[in-house]
């Protein structure tokens, strides 16, 4: 008996928005029984001399073959499956090295900007900075995710929007990205205690939103990323995005010393090599202090 393939609603969504976004405009009046190799293969080069992430144009080359696999499978027809020659790695080298992040004098002018600020969503900026939390993990915070005793919060789900179609998308609150992604992470003293404070002034339940008003369940992520980019821009910093957050903190915490597979784990990488691949690529600053430390 063949297994059923029950896929989640996230997935989904993100299929459709892969298909509407990125393959619709080039594939939609395309028969997928007469997709050649070399059309493909210009999409990718296209693509990545664009600017797109190599992640994303491996996601949609993923999408359009299994498109490809349900077609001639319906239609009783050969499996054509492109073959694609991906950019050699000095390219995708050099795209790394321009994956933006933010300098630690500019997460530092955001985190104690945030620390004096008396406004409750500027302490959730300031809890991305230092934990490296992407921003559904950051709005999908609950009190009862604190350990306020040992300063110490404990990342267990994920909120956003799920596409679903013409225009149209809905709030989730889901599991974390991965197994993985399940994790505990330190945080400094004065954000602990900012938050038990909070917590007891409103007489707020465990269950609540750290990001929870009045009249929300919790800023959303679309939300809190548009308060963001004004929030540094008002601070003279060029915004780049939130996710570059988290890029920073990976980076500080590998040029600090900090070994590969703790940083994986404080960011809920599920594989170090991803962490390596990723973010641990030097910089002219490491590479000064690496040759001074050793020769000078």
């Amino acid at each position: 008996m063949q297994k059923e393939f029950v896929a989640k609603k996230t997935t989904i969504a993100a299929y459709t928005l892969t298909w509407e976004k990125h393959l619709k405009p080039t594939f939609e009046n395309v028969d997928l029984a007469c997709v050649k190799n070399s059309f493909v293969q210009k999409f990718v080069n296209e693509g990545f001399s664009n600017g797109r992430h190599m992640k994303v144009l491996r996601d949609d080359v993923t999408l359009l073959k299994n498109m490809i696999k349900t077609y001639s499978v319906m239609e009783d027809e050969r499996v054509f499956i492109p073959v694609i020659m991906w950019p050699t790695k000095a390219k995708m080298q050099d795209e790394q090295k321009k994956r933006e992040k933010y300098t630690d004098a500019e997460i530092s002018k955001i985190v104690e900007f945030c620390k004096s600020s008396d406004k409750h969503w500027h302490k959730s900026i300031a809890l991305a900075c230092l934990t490296g939390l992407r921003i559904g993990e950051v709005a999908g915070l609950k009190f009862s995710d604190f350990d306020f005793h040992n300063n110490l919060v404990s990342v267990r789900r994920t909120v956003g929007r799920l596409y679903m179609g013409k225009g149209k998308s809905e709030l989730y609150v889901n599991t974390t990205k991965t197994l993985c992604s399940n994790r505990t992470v330190p945080i400094p003293k004065w954000l602990s205690k900012y938050y038990s404070t909070y917590k007891t002034l409103y007489a707020l339940d465990d269950d609540a939103f750290i990001t929870s008003g009045e009249h929300i369940l919790f800023i959303e992520p679309r939300t809190l990323r548009s308060r963001f980019k004004a929030l540094v821009e008002k601070l003279g910093i060029e915004y780049k995005s939130f996710h570059s957050i988290r890029h920073s903190y990976a980076s500080r915490l590998l040029l600090s010393g900090v070994d590969v597979r703790t940083t994986a784990e404080l960011l809920g990488h599920s594989d170090v090599a991803m962490t390596l691949n990723v973010y641990s690529h030097s910089d002219e600053k490491a590479k000064r202090k690496a040759a001074e430390k050793a020769f000078m």
